[in-house]
């Protein structure tokens, strides 16, 4: 089990962005991967089952505190599932009284620079691509590292998305969001 602090902020790209990020990248290791996310609903905050590779993992994320910069800090909690407990996990999260929300399918390629993640996201059923730049740390001033890489790719205060993958696919579904996630 792996307890942090998850420290990211999200960017909606426009048109050509992520072709001219791809060949700023071009030449370093690239992790892809396919995710199926189901998120259950605890208000503002995040519990989802997700599927990554042939994995399982539980995560929770607790409520996030915001800077001035449109970053997202908060404590985050990943535990992996056997494949033999999924099923089982989400009938107990549906018994005690969470309702199933969204289940939002992904197509990631990360790459790490200057001790970032750096994720460019398809989402299915969302016509924009993304960028998310995180942090995996303990220290909430490690957020600073997310400023270089933001000038570096060019990425404006006014491209930001506070929105979670989540709720924006269900209001484009016209579904349930709940909570500020």
């Amino acid at each position: 089990m792996s307890k942090t602090l998850e420290i990211e902020v999200k960017f909606r790209l426009e048109p050509g962005q992520r072709q001219r990020i791809m060949d700023e990248l071009s030449g370093r290791e690239c992790a892809c991967s396919d995710q199926e996310d189901q998120y259950f609903d605890v208000g503002d905050r995040v519990l989802r089952i997700r599927l990554e590779n042939g994995r399982w993992l539980l995560t929770r994320k607790d409520r996030y505190q915001l800077t001035s910069e449109g970053t997202k800090i908060r404590q985050e909690v990943e535990v992996p599932i056997p494949v033999s407990f999924v099923s089982e996990l989400e009938d107990l999260i549906l018994w005690m009284g969470h309702e199933k929300l969204v289940r939002v399918k992904k197509r990631r390629e990360a790459y790490r620079l200057d001790g970032v993640t750096m994720a460019l996201d398809r989402i299915e059923g969302l016509s924009e691509d993304f960028v998310e730049l995180e942090v995996l740390s303990d220290r909430p001033e490690s957020a600073s590292l997310l400023a270089g890489l933001r000038e570096r790719f060019g990425l404006r205060d006014d491209q930001v998305e506070l929105k979670s993958y989540a709720r924006l696919l269900a209001e484009s579904r016209n579904a349930v969001a709940d909570g500020r996630e």
